[in-house]
Protein backbone atom coordinates (compact mmCIF):
# COMPACT_ATOMS: atom_id res chain seq x y z
CA UNK A 1 0.00 0.00 0.00
CA UNK A 2 1.23 3.47 -0.87
CA UNK A 3 1.22 6.27 1.71
CA UNK A 4 1.19 10.04 1.25
CA UNK A 5 3.75 11.38 3.71
CA UNK A 6 3.26 15.04 2.98
CA UNK A 7 1.01 17.28 0.96
CA UNK A 8 1.93 20.96 0.60
CA UNK A 9 -0.78 23.58 0.51
CA UNK A 10 0.13 26.92 -1.10
CA UNK A 11 0.41 29.71 1.44
CA UNK A 12 1.22 33.38 1.05
CA UNK A 13 3.01 34.03 -2.22
CA UNK A 14 2.23 30.51 -3.45
CA UNK A 15 4.82 28.94 -1.19
CA UNK A 16 3.97 25.84 0.78
CA UNK A 17 3.26 26.47 4.43
CA UNK A 18 1.84 23.15 5.66
CA UNK A 19 3.81 19.97 6.12
CA UNK A 20 2.19 17.00 7.73
CA UNK A 21 3.77 13.59 7.92
CA UNK A 22 0.99 11.09 7.62
CA UNK A 23 3.03 8.00 8.20
CA UNK A 24 5.77 8.42 10.81
CA UNK A 25 6.60 4.74 10.61
CA UNK A 26 8.27 5.35 7.26
CA UNK A 27 11.22 7.30 8.60
CA UNK A 28 14.37 5.93 7.08
CA UNK A 29 17.44 4.33 8.47
CA UNK A 30 20.27 6.76 7.76
CA UNK A 31 22.42 4.55 5.58
CA UNK A 32 25.01 5.96 3.22
CA UNK A 33 25.37 5.54 -0.50
CA UNK A 34 28.38 3.59 -1.68
CA UNK A 35 30.80 5.31 -4.03
CA UNK A 36 31.73 3.17 -7.04
CA UNK A 37 35.31 2.01 -7.30
CA UNK A 38 37.31 3.18 -10.33
CA UNK A 39 36.33 1.21 -13.39
CA UNK A 40 33.32 -0.25 -11.66
CA UNK A 41 29.75 0.56 -12.61
CA UNK A 42 28.10 2.75 -9.99
CA UNK A 43 26.34 0.62 -7.42
CA UNK A 44 23.39 2.93 -7.05
CA UNK A 45 20.06 3.35 -8.66
CA UNK A 46 17.65 6.13 -7.78
CA UNK A 47 20.56 7.72 -5.89
CA UNK A 48 20.74 4.77 -3.54
CA UNK A 49 22.89 1.80 -2.56
CA UNK A 50 22.09 -1.66 -3.79
CA UNK A 51 20.98 -3.92 -0.94
CA UNK A 52 21.76 -7.60 -0.83
CA UNK A 53 19.54 -9.63 -3.19
CA UNK A 54 16.27 -10.67 -1.64
CA UNK A 55 12.97 -12.09 -2.74
CA UNK A 56 11.22 -9.39 -4.74
CA UNK A 57 7.97 -9.71 -2.82
CA UNK A 58 7.16 -11.06 0.60
CA UNK A 59 3.48 -11.66 -0.07
CA UNK A 60 1.98 -14.06 -2.60
CA UNK A 61 0.07 -12.61 -5.53
CA UNK A 62 -3.44 -13.55 -6.61
CA UNK A 63 -3.64 -14.48 -10.29
CA UNK A 64 -6.29 -16.13 -12.42
CA UNK A 65 -5.61 -19.01 -14.77
CA UNK A 66 -8.54 -20.40 -16.72
CA UNK A 67 -10.96 -18.51 -14.54
CA UNK A 68 -9.67 -20.13 -11.35
CA UNK A 69 -7.78 -17.83 -8.96
CA UNK A 70 -4.58 -19.16 -7.47
CA UNK A 71 -1.78 -17.84 -5.28
CA UNK A 72 1.74 -17.56 -6.65
CA UNK A 73 5.06 -15.98 -5.64
CA UNK A 74 7.57 -14.28 -7.97
CA UNK A 75 10.38 -16.52 -9.17
CA UNK A 76 13.07 -13.84 -9.04
CA UNK A 77 14.99 -11.85 -6.45
CA UNK A 78 15.78 -8.15 -6.21
CA UNK A 79 19.13 -8.54 -7.97
CA UNK A 80 17.49 -10.12 -11.02
CA UNK A 81 14.81 -7.43 -10.99
CA UNK A 82 17.50 -4.72 -10.90
CA UNK A 83 19.40 -6.25 -13.82
CA UNK A 84 16.25 -6.39 -15.95
CA UNK A 85 15.40 -2.76 -15.17
CA UNK A 86 19.01 -1.85 -15.94
CA UNK A 87 18.32 -2.57 -19.62
CA UNK A 88 16.32 0.66 -19.71
CA UNK A 89 18.82 3.52 -20.20
CA UNK A 90 18.17 6.65 -18.16
CA UNK A 91 19.57 10.11 -17.77
CA UNK A 92 21.55 11.10 -14.69
CA UNK A 93 20.64 14.00 -12.42
CA UNK A 94 22.24 15.71 -9.46
CA UNK A 95 19.61 16.64 -6.88
CA UNK A 96 20.26 19.33 -4.29
CA UNK A 97 17.98 20.54 -1.52
CA UNK A 98 17.88 22.93 1.40
CA UNK A 99 16.00 22.27 4.65
CA UNK A 100 15.34 24.41 7.74
CA UNK A 101 18.48 25.43 9.57
CA UNK A 102 20.47 25.50 6.32
CA UNK A 103 20.80 21.71 6.09
CA UNK A 104 21.80 20.66 2.58
CA UNK A 105 21.35 17.50 0.55
CA UNK A 106 23.29 16.50 -2.56
CA UNK A 107 22.75 13.15 -4.25
CA UNK A 108 22.81 11.41 -7.61
CA UNK A 109 19.48 10.22 -8.99
CA UNK A 110 18.54 8.45 -12.21
CA UNK A 111 14.85 7.80 -11.49
CA UNK A 112 13.57 11.17 -12.70
CA UNK A 113 10.70 12.11 -15.01
CA UNK A 114 8.41 14.98 -15.91
CA UNK A 115 4.84 14.65 -14.63
CA UNK A 116 2.80 17.63 -15.83
CA UNK A 117 3.21 20.59 -18.17
CA UNK A 118 0.49 22.74 -16.61
CA UNK A 119 1.22 23.11 -13.81
CA UNK A 120 4.87 22.20 -14.31
CA UNK A 121 5.73 19.19 -12.15
CA UNK A 122 8.49 16.61 -12.05
CA UNK A 123 9.27 13.70 -9.76
CA UNK A 124 12.17 11.57 -8.65
CA UNK A 125 12.44 8.49 -6.46
CA UNK A 126 14.54 8.01 -3.36
CA UNK A 127 15.12 4.93 -1.22
CA UNK A 128 13.89 5.13 2.34
CA UNK A 129 17.35 3.94 3.39
CA UNK A 130 19.18 6.86 1.74
CA UNK A 131 21.27 9.06 4.01
CA UNK A 132 19.67 12.04 2.23
CA UNK A 133 16.14 10.91 3.12
CA UNK A 134 15.70 12.98 6.33
CA UNK A 135 16.78 16.23 4.63
CA UNK A 136 14.57 15.61 1.60
CA UNK A 137 11.59 14.98 3.88
CA UNK A 138 12.03 18.47 5.38
CA UNK A 139 13.23 20.24 2.22
CA UNK A 140 12.05 23.79 1.56
CA UNK A 141 13.38 23.85 -1.98
CA UNK A 142 14.80 21.29 -4.41
CA UNK A 143 16.89 21.67 -7.58
CA UNK A 144 17.33 18.94 -10.18
CA UNK A 145 20.35 19.25 -12.49
CA UNK A 146 20.38 17.18 -15.70
CA UNK A 147 24.05 16.30 -16.06
CA UNK A 148 26.16 16.28 -19.21
CA UNK A 149 28.81 13.74 -20.13
CA UNK A 150 31.62 15.91 -18.76
CA UNK A 151 29.96 16.03 -15.32
CA UNK A 152 30.49 12.39 -14.43
CA UNK A 153 32.76 13.54 -11.61
CA UNK A 154 29.81 15.38 -10.06
CA UNK A 155 27.63 12.27 -10.32
CA UNK A 156 30.29 10.18 -8.59
CA UNK A 157 30.94 12.83 -5.95
CA UNK A 158 27.26 13.07 -5.06
CA UNK A 159 27.09 9.27 -4.74
CA UNK A 160 30.07 9.09 -2.35
CA UNK A 161 29.45 7.01 0.75
CA UNK A 162 29.76 8.47 4.23
CA UNK A 163 29.51 12.16 3.32
CA UNK A 164 26.87 14.69 4.29
CA UNK A 165 25.30 16.92 1.67
CA UNK A 166 27.60 19.75 2.73
CA UNK A 167 30.69 17.57 2.30
CA UNK A 168 29.58 16.32 -1.10
CA UNK A 169 29.28 19.90 -2.29
CA UNK A 170 32.86 20.70 -1.29
CA UNK A 171 35.04 21.04 -4.35
CA UNK A 172 32.00 21.34 -6.64
CA UNK A 173 31.32 24.78 -8.07
CA UNK A 174 27.90 25.89 -6.85
CA UNK A 175 26.04 29.06 -5.97
CA UNK A 176 23.13 29.57 -3.57
CA UNK A 177 19.82 29.93 -5.38
CA UNK A 178 16.39 30.94 -4.06
CA UNK A 179 15.97 29.96 -0.40
CA UNK A 180 19.64 28.90 -0.40
CA UNK A 181 19.27 25.77 -2.53
CA UNK A 182 22.62 24.86 -4.15
CA UNK A 183 22.70 25.42 -7.92
CA UNK A 184 25.39 24.02 -10.23
CA UNK A 185 25.83 26.79 -12.84
CA UNK A 186 27.75 24.66 -15.36
CA UNK A 187 24.86 22.22 -15.75
CA UNK A 188 23.10 22.42 -19.14
CA UNK A 189 19.57 22.09 -17.72
CA UNK A 190 18.19 22.83 -14.24
CA UNK A 191 14.70 22.67 -12.76
CA UNK A 192 13.95 24.01 -9.29
CA UNK A 193 10.91 24.40 -7.12
CA UNK A 194 9.12 23.53 -3.92
CA UNK A 195 8.47 19.91 -2.92
CA UNK A 196 4.87 18.77 -3.13
CA UNK A 197 3.47 15.36 -2.27
CA UNK A 198 5.81 12.67 -1.00
CA UNK A 199 4.40 9.19 -1.52
CA UNK A 200 5.95 6.02 -0.14
CA UNK A 201 5.70 2.90 -2.26
CA UNK A 202 7.56 -0.22 -1.21
CA UNK A 203 11.07 0.71 -0.10
CA UNK A 204 11.14 4.05 -1.94
CA UNK A 205 9.61 7.51 -1.70
CA UNK A 206 8.23 9.32 -4.74
CA UNK A 207 8.94 13.04 -4.39
CA UNK A 208 6.99 15.48 -6.54
CA UNK A 209 8.36 18.96 -7.19
CA UNK A 210 6.31 21.96 -8.31
CA UNK A 211 8.72 23.67 -10.71
CA UNK A 212 8.90 27.47 -10.64
CA UNK A 213 12.37 28.00 -12.11
CA UNK A 214 14.13 26.52 -15.14
CA UNK A 215 17.54 27.21 -16.63
CA UNK A 216 18.79 26.04 -20.01
CA UNK A 217 22.40 26.45 -21.09
CA UNK A 218 22.82 25.43 -24.75
CA UNK A 219 25.57 22.86 -25.16
CA UNK A 220 26.77 20.40 -27.77
CA UNK A 221 27.96 18.01 -25.06
CA UNK A 222 25.77 14.88 -24.87
CA UNK A 223 23.89 14.10 -21.70
CA UNK A 224 25.29 11.68 -19.15
CA UNK A 225 23.40 8.39 -19.14
CA UNK A 226 23.21 5.28 -16.98
CA UNK A 227 22.86 1.84 -18.58
CA UNK A 228 23.37 -1.64 -17.15
CA UNK A 229 25.09 -0.30 -14.05
CA UNK A 230 27.53 2.01 -15.82
CA UNK A 231 27.77 5.61 -16.94
CA UNK A 232 27.55 6.09 -20.68
CA UNK A 233 26.41 8.62 -23.29
CA UNK A 234 23.49 8.35 -25.71
CA UNK A 235 24.29 6.95 -29.13
CA UNK A 236 24.04 9.48 -31.93
CA UNK A 237 22.51 8.79 -35.31
CA UNK A 238 24.15 10.33 -38.37
CA UNK A 239 21.73 12.23 -40.61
Amino acid sequence: MDHVLRRHRPGRGGRPDSRTRRDPDHRADRQSERSPAPGEGPRWAHGLPHPAPRRAATRPCLVSLGGEPMMTEPLFDSDQFRRVCGHFPTGVTAVTAVAPGGRLAALTVNSFTSVSLDPAKVLFCLANSSSSFPTLMDAERIAIHILSRDQEDVARRFATSGLTGERRLEGVGWTPGPDGVPLLPETPAVLAGHPGEIITSGDHAIILVAVDHVHLKPSDTPALSFYQGRFTTPATTAE
